[in-house]
């Protein structure tokens, strides 16, 4: 004899089911979820850098030209007091005048698609980069030197203002991870730098 399930019990259970875990996104898991903006931010980060091949190049790319403001400190790498040879370039990428965000509804830093950070100091050389969407933070990577030893690498990703991933296994010796506050305070004031650059 086959058994039949309680029905009493059943069928409150699946309507449970088919209602609650659509809307707990049932249907996309939050590891799914992030992977999908893991992979988004990765994409932006390939076209914002085939952006700046092409304007290197001085081509324009299909998607419009990009822009780049540099400051340099130290241009001639002379002797630093207590530290020895200094030099750091900041070069500002991003897609327009700060002034016509305004016309999009955007803030002016919005324009500023991405920041390359190169600082050498006697025998310490650190590479960084911050990658914006829309004015927001959404990418961080470093890669930190001395001397002979192994390079630190990390990377992480942001998401409306939260790290969602940490990506990196530091070689050097001393190499500390960043703190994800203290980056995202960074991106904000190299925003503020980059509109200091226009002449108000």
């Amino acid at each position: 004899m086959i058994k039949v399930p309680d029905c009493r019990r059943f069928w409150p259970a699946l309507a449970l089911i088919l209602c609650v875990w659509p809307a707990r996104g049932g249907d996309r898991p939050p590891a799914s979820f992030q992977e999908d903006e893991i992979r988004s931010i990765r994409e932006l980060y390939t076209r914002t850098n085939e952006s700046i091949r092409l304007a290197q190049a001085k081509k324009t790319g299909e998607g419009g030209p990009l822009y780049c403001n540099e400051v340099v400190t130290n241009r001639y790498d002379a002797s630093w007091r207590a530290v020895g040879n200094y030099s750091r370039k900041a070069a500002f990428w991003y897609s327009d005048q700060p002034d016509f965000a305004r016309y999009e509804n955007l803030q002016e830093e919005a324009v500023l698609v991405k920041v390359e950070i190169e600082e050498v100091a006697a025998v310490r050389s650190v590479a960084e980069e911050y990658l914006f969407d829309k004015g927001e933070l959404v990418f961080y990577y470093r890669k930190s030197k001395a001397g002979g030893s192994a390079p630190g690498e990390e990377r992480l990703y942001f998401r409306d203002k939260k790290m969602i991933r940490r990506l990196g296994q530091p070689a050097e010796e001393g190499f500390e991870p960043s703190d994800p506050a203290a980056t995202l305070s960074r991106a904000r004031s190299l925003q503020k730098s980059f509109l200091a650059t226009f002449d108000r």
